[in-house]
């Protein structure tokens, strides 16, 4: 519970300063890391499988 009220403090500190300058003491969005991730890799799946069949045709 104490950390999620410093994370509250954190943030309210944070919203007082211009956006640019916060980017670096925010967390990343852990969620949309693994989203960009995985899209990632099936479009990477994707493209590798119709290379594969360019090459067999």
């Amino acid at each position: 519970m104490g950390c999620l009220i410093a994370a509250r403090k954190w943030d309210a500190c944070l919203n007082r300063l211009p956006g640019r300058w916060t980017d670096g003491f925010r967390a990343p969005d852990l969620r949309q890391i693994a989203r960009a991730d995985k899209l990632h890799a099936e479009v990477m799946a994707d493209r590798l499988s119709r290379l594969r069949d360019e090459g067999t045709t």
